[in-house]
């Protein structure tokens, strides 16, 4: 028998691993559940009944392996624009017919440009639009928080 190369060696324990994530029924059902339809986390332990962290977990082990691939998109995002306090608009621009200043020209584009994600436009060392900016955390934080732990109301 012919000594095993390290190319095959790492090809035999990566089949290995994935016999063995495969011989795991939670593994079986996640992977199973998200074959054929992107899903939310939520919404795969709620349909197979086991904890989140159990589900994060399994998808991290089959994307490990290439058996899933995992959309990091869904995460919650905010786009926080700073310095709008030395923003001056370019010399050439012609006047918006609405009245708007170019800042709010650029506000409405990027909003509308993201969809569902937020646009935050601010001024840090003014502090502009602070309080907007946490606002928009806080609502994030606590839907995440509303997901992770349903039964625990401390945040609203």
């Amino acid at each position: 028998m012919s000594k095993k190369s390290i190319i095959q060696l790492s090809e035999f324990d990566i089949n290995q691993k994935i016999i063995e994530a495969m011989s795991n029924v939670c593994t079986r059902s996640v992977l199973f559940s998200v074959k054929n339809e992107s899903k939310d986390v939520p919404t795969i332990a709620d349909e197979l009944k086991i904890s989140i962290s159990t589900v994060y977990k399994t998808l991290s082990n089959l994307e490990e392996l290439a058996l899933a691939e995992i959309d990091k998109s869904e995460k919650p995002t905010i786009v926080v624009f700073n310095k709008i306090d030395a923003y001056s608009p370019p010399e050439n621009e012609l006047e918006d017919p609405d009245g708007l200043s170019s800042l709010e020209l650029l506000q409405k584009s990027w909003m509308a440009k993201l969809g569902a994600k937020k646009a935050i436009f601010i001024s840090a060392q003014k502090k502009e639009n602070m309080e907007e900016l946490r606002g928009v955390l806080y609502e994030e934080v606590k839907e995440i928080f509303k997901v992770r732990y349903p039964y625990n109301n401390f945040l609203y």
